[in-house]
């Protein structure tokens, strides 16, 4: 898939996601603040580049705080850490892909929405969904 292509169906799906993932500032009435405006830019970080290879250095550096800032920021807001509000990131865009039921494999899906190890992709595609990716894209086709 074209890198083009790949970057204008993660910003269509960051729109859903916002809506499908606690988000911070959707819904609450908090004072704008120095500190929820770096946590946003963290936020819009990780949507801008999920299936890219990033890390909580290059997030922390994007918003403009610390590595602990920016663990700190997402275990206040969401109650994870920033990695593992990627992963939920990668797997909902993943399972999007799927459930489009086009050819292309579940490993060069994975691989499109930034998962490396395909393993590790499986497993944590079937504890968020309760099936295994290949199954999602059974019955897209089917």
């Amino acid at each position: 898939m074209p890198l083009e292509r790949e970057r204008e169906l993660a910003r269509f799906a960051a729109g859903g996601l916002l809506t499908a993932i606690p988000h911070w500032p959707v819904g609450q009435h908090e004072p704008v603040m120095a500190s929820t405006a770096r946590f946003a830019r963290a936020e819009t970080f990780l949507l801008d580049h999920a299936t890219e290879q990033i890390t909580v250095n290059d997030v922390a550096e994007a918003a403009g705080l610390s590595v602990r800032g920016v663990q700190a920021a997402f275990q206040r807001h969401h109650g994870i850490t920033p990695t593992m509000y990627l992963r939920r990131i990668r797997l909902l865009l993943a399972r999007e892909q799927l459930e489009a039921g086009d050819d292309r494999s579940v490993a060069e899906i994975a691989r499109a929405t930034g998962f490396a190890h395909l393993g590790r992709f499986a497993g944590s595609y079937r504890q968020e969904f309760g099936e295994l990716p290949r199954q999602t894209a059974l019955a897209a086709r089917g």
